[in-house]
């Protein structure tokens, strides 16, 4: 299994849990259970995590080949 596969690989699993994680927020949200605020910067941490995890992969990559 080749580098880019297996970035490739654990990146659509990471996406995968954010989406879940995002549904879950949701959810949540339409439960009414926490502000707009808190609903807000859930959804933005977990765009910034998507990215920076996947910018450390990417990196990692590199340095491999």
């Amino acid at each position: 299994m080749n580098t880019i596969s297996v970035i490739t690989d654990r990146y659509h699993q990471h996406s995968l849990r954010t989406q879940a994680r995002q549904k879950q927020t949701e959810i949540a949200n339409k439960k009414g259970s926490t502000n707009q605020i808190e609903q807000f910067s859930k959804t933005q941490g977990n765009i910034y995590e998507a990215t920076r995890w996947m910018q450390r992969w990417y990196f990692k990559g590199i340095q491999i080949k």
